[in-house]
């Protein structure tokens, strides 16, 4: 059997952070003059900062600085994450050092920028789980292709084929499966029925952690 590593997306899998990231949006863009659209929530699930800014920048005739709208962002997330005393999921930790303690290579892949995915996972107190960090930043083709996850494997010393991929979105486990690797798609931060059948590619679908065990992450391979 081969050697297993895990590689976590980070929104909406290591952390409910889509009510945040929304009322940061939200926050930035009035000082623009306009609101974060409700329909856009959905389309940009999954999307980069980079592709957000640059679409909603064409909207509105406006040239957003990456940096910049990163950096406020992050810091309104993390206020009202301390404002709702938001911790790390209990079955997620216990995961996290089940596997860790087997020596089993941790990575987060994720389309968010690196500063904000440091902070972030600085605030939950669980960054040093994890040997690897590929953000948006380190490739040039992000999700639905596969870069992120394939630099993350890279980074780990692991094969494609040994490595399962949580995920919350559709491109993203996408991303895995062209990836060659085990897609489980995370649902417990997604509203609505459809939640598993927009993941119905994955190779399995979970709303909790505590459905796995590393043995059937492993037969997962």
């Amino acid at each position: 059997m081969q050697k297993l590593a895990l590689i976590f997306d980070m929104d909406g899998v290591l952390l409910p952070s889509e009510a945040y990231n929304f009322a940061s949006y939200n926050a930035y863009f009035q000082n623009y003059g306009f609101s974060f659209e409700e329909q856009d929530k959905h389309f940009f699930l999954g999307k980069t900062v980079a592709q957000m800014l640059e679409t909603i920048g064409k909207r509105h005739n406006i040239q957003f600085d990456k940096h910049d709208f990163s950096q406020k962002t992050a810091v309104i997330q993390i206020k009202l994450m301390q404002e709702d005393k938001l911790k790390a999921n209990p079955e997620l930790l216990q995961l996290l050092t089940k596997a860790k303690n087997a020596g089993i290579p941790l990575a987060v892949g994720t389309s968010s920028t690196r500063e904000r995915a440091e902070k972030l996972l600085a605030f939950l107190k669980i960054d040093h789980f994890f040997s690897a960090l590929v953000t948006a930043e380190d490739v040039s083709r992000h999700k639905p292709e596969p870069d992120v996850f394939l630099k993350a494997a890279k980074r780990l010393n692991a094969s494609p084929a040994s490595c399962v991929v949580f995920e919350d979105a559709p491109a993203g486990v996408e991303a895995a499966k062209k990836a060659k690797m085990k897609a489980v798609g995370y649902t417990a931060f997604r509203k609505g029925e459809s939640a598993t059948l927009q993941l119905h590619k994955a190779h399995r679908c979970i709303s909790c952690f505590s459905e796995l065990s590393l043995g059937s992450l492993k037969k997962l391979l």
